[in-house]
């Protein structure tokens, strides 16, 4: 088992201090954020209230990332509340965020040698485009961490950990879709 100072501390305040999980620390960083700092959160505290106990934003936010550059993702509106699982708001400025358009897959393997599940990401991701899911799964798609170690390394800026996201919501929505079919048989 792997956990985190953050998970190994909630666990020791909760059997020796008796104190259920309320709060938790966060980082918000980033270009856009004008005094980057940990922040111990109580759970709904909003991403702007966050950004503002750091000063604020620096100008206007080009994206703001729940979680950290490789396996976060950006949120529309910074009126989310943080909770148990948010580490981190990263606010990105307009020079730190680059518009690019994805190419396709020039098989050097650069994501096969950065995944550290040792699976294929081109392979999935192709896949996954084709609309073909039921092959992802048999090539382990569901192993996948979401690490963003694959995409990181693309030199064609595929964006892979998307195309394995959507294809595991769609496993996800399957077997949600089935249990409450096989709930409904039995009542």
């Amino acid at each position: 088992m792997v956990e985190n100072v953050s998970t190994a501390y909630a666990i020791y305040d909760a059997v020796f201090n008796g104190r259920p999980l309320t709060r938790r620390v966060v980082t918000v960083t980033g270009d856009g954020v004008a005094e980057p700092a940990n922040l111990l959160a109580p759970f709904g505290t909003t991403y702007a209230d966050l950004i503002a106990a750091c000063g604020g934003m620096t100008g206007r936010a080009a994206k703001v990332i729940s979680g950290g550059p490789m396996m976060g993702f950006a949120v529309a509106s910074t009126e989310v509340p943080n909770g148990k699982t948010t580490s981190g708001v990263l606010v990105l400025g307009p020079k730190a965020v680059s518009a690019y358009t994805s190419q396709a897959c020039i098989s050097c393997g650069r994501c096969v040698e950065a995944c550290p599940m040792r699976l294929l990401p081109s392979e999935l991701s192709q896949f996954i485009e084709a609309d073909d899911i039921d092959g992802a799964v048999k090539v382990s798609m569901m192993d996948c961490i979401e690490c963003g170690s694959c995409a990181y390394a693309c030199p064609a800026h595929r964006p892979l950990v998307q195309h394995i996201r959507r294809g595991k919501a769609v496993v996800m929505a399957r077997r949600a879709a089935e249990k409450a079919k096989a709930a409904a048989a039995g009542k």
